[in-house]
């Protein structure tokens, strides 16, 4: 896939820098939507008999044959993922996304937005997920108008093969110096509570979405923890399956049989070979791949240099 290239105020130049992909110059680039299907900011087909097609043209044309029967039933022929990678030079706001029952009751989509990070890269970088202490709605409401949000937060210094998960209602940040691939429901539902007096582009404050983002803060939610995954773990092992998707980690070649649900690899590391029924590519980090339901592919790698890939499932 062909990935859609977010600038945004926070953003920076490592995935220029670190993987080679060509950004536009003198933008802050913050995220790489590998996978997506979220209406004006589409990643499209990069090469062969269907370049240019947007996923959102791939399923409607090839549905069912593209999803998977129990995806494509599941959804209503919507694409469910969307896949990010994301580069923090500066801190995000603290923000929240609903589930998917807010999303629907509000006619704000058909998805709410549960996610969860891989840390690909972190100089010093640490996180906010939750509060360090209890709180209540009062207490934050009083802090955010005091410009003191952060004060109530949780964060968490992270480094790289820490996979975090984010549900609905948990408030939480990306900080500076962090990059991260990022799996999530599709959908770009973010509510902004605190955004440090920042400016967009257009030289005004960024806008809040405070009173939205109170109706769905959890001040009770019990949080999955952060698991950590070193360079010389299992051949492949899964981080994280919940209600949405499923993420697996795998650092050596595997052959993967046909599924009912199609499949999207990531490349982070080394350089492989993705061989399918009747072609095969060369894989190079940060390059992500659809694979269709009912397909089985293999991955080999290529050259001397570690190799580690993620593979996201919809569950």
């Amino acid at each position: 896939m062909k990935a859609y290239l977010q600038e945004t105020v926070w953003g920076g130049r490592r995935l220029e820098k670190l993987y080679g992909r060509p950004l536009p110059k003198s933008k802050r680039i913050g995220e790489s939507l590998e996978l997506s299907a979220v209406p004006g900011q589409e990643s499209t087909v990069a090469a062969g008999a269907l370049q240019g097609w947007t996923v959102s043209r791939l399923t409607r044309e090839f549905g069912e044959e593209l999803l998977g029967r129990p995806v494509w039933s599941k959804h209503g022929g919507r694409f469910p993922l969307l896949i990010k990678l994301i580069d923090a030079e500066q801190d995000l706001s603290v923000q929240v996304h609903p589930d998917d029952n807010y999303a629907r009751d509000r006619e704000l989509g058909d998805f709410g937005k549960s996610e969860a990070w891989f840390i690909l890269r972190s100089h010093r970088g640490r996180i906010a997920r939750g509060f360090k202490r209890r709180t209540n709605a009062v207490r934050f409401h009083t802090a955010i108008k005091g410009h003191r949000a952060e004060e109530l937060l949780s964060y968490v210094n992270v480094r790289a093969g820490d996979l975090v998960p984010i549900s609905p209602g948990t408030v939480h940040a990306i900080c500076g110096g962090v990059m991260l691939y990022e799996v999530q429901q599709n959908s770009d539902l973010t509510f902004r509570i605190y955004d440090y007096g920042r400016k967009g582009s257009d030289g005004r404050l960024r806008e809040l979405h405070i009173d939205r983002a109170m109706d769905i803060v959890d001040y009770d939610a019990e949080l999955a923890p952060i698991t950590r995954h070193g360079q010389d773990g299992p051949a492949q092992e899964c981080l994280i399956e919940g209600a949405h998707f499923r993420l697996d980690l795998h650092r050596a070649a595997a052959t993967f049989l046909a599924q009912t649900t199609f499949r999207a690899l990531t490349l982070i590391r080394g350089t492989a070979c993705l061989q399918g029924e009747k072609t095969e590519f060369v894989l190079r980090p940060a390059d992500t791949y659809l694979i269709p339901a009912d397909r089985g592919f293999v991955v080999a790698p290529l050259g001397e240099d570690r190799l580690e890939y993620l593979v996201a499932t919809p569950t």
